[in-house]
């Protein structure tokens, strides 16, 4: 049960691989459920080119894990995905500092010895993710940070 309980800590060195991949898993696809929170009138566009991008992130990074375990763990997203995260003004800055936790949590995997081509796989989607976020913002005259 630790493994699955360890996505609601912070990045802590005492955590196993696979408690730092479920961790991953979770924020990925928090940041996935955000994406579908926002605007639905955008979901043609550049949202649902983002959304696909974060929810390949979240397939790569559970590809390792077990059905019983992804099952709990998208369930621990959901829970996540609909709380709001205090003193953020819109919807698109809620996908942006999920996609920036996602992101942090990935390249936290990416420091331990076990083979993690798996999260190298969904860091790039994540980092895709962002760049496309980050286009729209140009493009709408937004600032990005």
């Amino acid at each position: 049960m630790r493994r699955v309980r360890a996505y609601d800590r912070r990045h802590d060195s005492t955590l196993t691989q696979e408690e730092q991949e479920c961790r991953a898993y979770v924020l990925i696809e928090e940041a996935r459920l955000r994406c579908e929170r926002v605007d639905c009138a955008m979901v043609d566009g550049w949202l649902g080119d983002l959304h696909r991008e974060v929810g390949m992130a979240g397939l790569c990074a559970s590809s390792r894990l077990e059905g019983w375990s992804r099952q709990i763990l998208l369930e621990a997203a959901r829970a996540r995905s609909e709380s709001p995260i205090r003193g953020v003004p819109d919807a698109e800055t809620t996908v942006e500092i999920a996609l920036g936790r996602a992101r942090t949590a990935v390249e936290q995997c990416l420091t331990m010895p076990e083979k993690v081509d798996h999260m190298r796989q969904a860091h790039l989607h994540l980092r895709a993710a962002r760049d496309l976020l980050g286009f729209h913002r140009l493009d709408s005259g937004a600032e990005f940070s």
